[in-house]
């Protein structure tokens, strides 16, 4: 009623205010007020329309938004699950190498015992080959799982020689420990390049490697080869790997989906070729016989327009790496072989005074290098990096064995701590861990290590690189020992020790210059370590440290030794008191001077004057 009111209303003042008294006035506004009745229900028609139609998208919108809302949540939830199995995974391997570690090792130790009897030394090999394999299928899915990580490809030339020798090498405890007799010319040279990712491409050599094996039963003849060859007008590289089993079986897995559930990294392997335009051809796949080959194309024009490549130059490596001829007469891994020169008889050095600290936090590891290491050496055991720390300053260890993954301080951090303190940095370190990657190689080399080795290790090679690093640094101490007190009382059982100790020359540049300096400011009273650091451009504690690393003498006990050894010589010419040469050599205080003398040569500057 109200709206119709107001309608009239609007009519009767829009019909015409000048003609009121026009008798079709009344019938002029009925006109206009249903005109008006029809265009306000069309306008509410209208807005109802658009009303509803709003509220549809809005709902629609809502609809969507929280689909796409939803499918949000779910893809960040298995984003998360997939970073946990990835977490969980990275950790599962690292946790696998311990025990791998622990049964490798012992068994190898015992294999060695000579008085074993036949049955007892078969079920050794026996359980020796299973763990060999098992090691060999966790480092295929150590690799896997590192080259998932990782999506770049890192492409450098190499020759086709060196990839197989690099192949051959990885899988030597493997063969060795089983019934296989290898057919590798390794004097063959294919001296033409090819640029691949080597470390994708070692991982499918020796994938079909072990699959090969894994399908023959570790029982039989493998032939690996190289040869070149072309396929439409294009060259190649091929790797050939033929494997023969002594066990016959009429068992074939030649089809496709045979193949996909027999072989080992199938997926994997093909994708890497596809990234590579190699291709991998099976030839032949049974249990008798295999035969498998991987062609690679030469040149590197291919990788011109592929995406997540970097090109790098090729690592410093010789071409004529060592490779073992695999007999069941010869036990050793190849780095035994290697390293046989540092395993010399040691007699002259006790090194049942030598100290070894052993910085694990695993029991049964530490445990074990006790065992092996605590008939040659005092051993010193620590839990972890800060633990570790403690004892290293305390005992002064000849040298530090440690794991990388411990708790409260990792192995890195402690190796740090250790070479920035000038009592310490002198130490050489091993890192013995199960961390793989080049980048935690790097790590650990640029933080000061001395050496580096994965787990699991063979035990022959970590005593060997122990004593080669013990040694060295004895011998090091000895000759900066004998140059610092070559300036001996001339007798006639001592002739042969002067005229070897004269011949000791320092060869160390930093050394070198330390010693000419003091030389130069022997009477400089105002000469001291701080001067002597801003001569050579660098900090104490960094001066202190490089001292230390080089010559196992603290810088002041070097700076000293120098002093006396001119004093010794100053002596001999009986040209000069005692007085006199101790002013000479910078020293005031003849008590003083008296003290360190003796300290050196074990005799007072008088007698040693003669």
């Amino acid at each position: 009623m109200h709206i119709h009111s107001f309608i009239y209303s609007l009519a009767f003042f829009m019909a015409t205010p000048l003609e009121l008294g026009n008798s079709d006035l009344l019938g002029g506004i009925d006109s206009w007020v249903w005109m008006l009745y029809f265009v306000t229900i069309l306008l509410i028609l209208f807005a109802f329309y658009f009303y509803s139609h709003y509220r549809a998208r809005k709902y629609k919108t809502s609809l969507q938004d929280n689909k796409l809302k939803n499918e949000q949540e779910l893809n960040e939830t298995k984003l998360k699950h997939a970073q946990l199995r990835g977490e969980f995974q990275a950790d599962l391997l690292q946790r696998l190498r311990t025990p791998i570690s622990m049964l490798i090792a012992p068994l190898k130790e015992v294999m060695s015992i000579p008085d074993l009897s036949a049955p007892a030394k078969l079920k050794l090999e026996l359980a020796y080959r299973n763990a060999q394999i098992l090691q060999d299928f966790f480092i295929r899915l150590q690799e896997a799982y590192q080259m998932e990580a990782n999506q770049r490809y890192q492409i450098a030339s190499y020759t086709a020689t060196r990839i197989a020798n690099g192949v051959i090498r990885s899988s030597y405890e493997l063969l060795n420990a089983s019934n296989i007799e290898l057919h590798y010319d390794k004097d063959k040279r294919i001296t033409t390049e090819i640029w691949v990712d080597k470390r994708r491409i070692h991982f499918v050599l020796q994938s079909i490697l072990s699959n090969v094996l894994h399908i023959m039963e570790y029982n039989g003849d493998i032939w690996f080869d190289i040869f070149l060859n072309s396929n439409a007008e294009k060259e190649y590289c091929v790797f050939s790997i033929k494997g023969k089993s002594k066990t016959e079986s009429d068992h074939e897995v030649t089809d496709k989906d045979s193949l996909r559930e027999n072989f080992l990294g199938w997926d994997i392997i093909q994708e890497i070729n596809r990234i590579h335009g190699s291709e991998m051809k099976i030839e032949q796949l049974t249990q008798d016989e295999s035969y498998i080959e991987l062609w690679i194309p030469m040149g590197k024009e291919h990788w011109t327009a592929t995406e997540n490549v970097d090109f790098i130059n090729t690592d410093e490596l010789t071409e004529d790496e060592f490779l073992p001829e695999l007999s069941e007469s010869m036990p050793e891994a190849p780095i035994v072989v290697e390293t046989a020169e540092v395993l010399e008889d040691l007699e002259t050095i006790p090194d049942s005074k030598l100290k070894l600290l052993i910085i694990e936090d695993n029991t049964d590891i530490r445990f074990y290098m006790k065992i092996i290491f605590s008939n040659l050496y005092q051993v010193f055991l620590a839990e972890n990096g800060q633990e570790g720390v403690e004892v290293a300053r305390r005992e002064l260890p000849n040298l530090i064995l440690t794991d990388v993954m411990m708790p409260v301080m990792d192995g890195f951090e402690c190796l740090r701590v250790l070479k920035e303190d000038f009592r310490t940095c002198h130490i050489p370190v091993i890192i013995l861990t199960a961390l793989t990657s080049d980048e935690d190689i790097v790590k650990g080399t640029d933080l000061g290590a001395d050496d580096y080795i994965l787990k699991p290790f063979n035990p022959e090679v970590l005593r060997a690189k122990v004593k080669r690093l013990m040694r060295s640094r004895v011998e090091l101490k000895q000759i900066y020992t004998k140059l610092l007190t070559s300036a001996t009382p001339s007798s006639t059982h001592q002739d042969e020790d002067v005229a070897d100790a004269t011949n000791t020359k320092v060869e160390d540049p930093l050394i070198e210059k330390i010693v000419e300096l003091v030389k130069a400011n022997l009477q400089n009273p105002e000469f001291n370590v701080k001067s002597l650091a801003d001569m050579l451009f660098m900090s104490q504690p960094t001066l202190y440290r490089k001292v230390k690393q080089i010559t196992g003498f603290t810088i002041i006990e070097l700076v000293r030794g120098v002093r006396l050894k001119e004093a010794a010589e100053l002596l001999k010419t009986k040209q000069y008191g005692i007085q006199e040469v101790s002013e000479m050599v910078g020293y005031n205080d003849v008590p003083t001077f008296r003290k360190h003398f003796v300290s050196l040569y074990g005799t007072t500057p008088s007698t040693f004057a003669g």
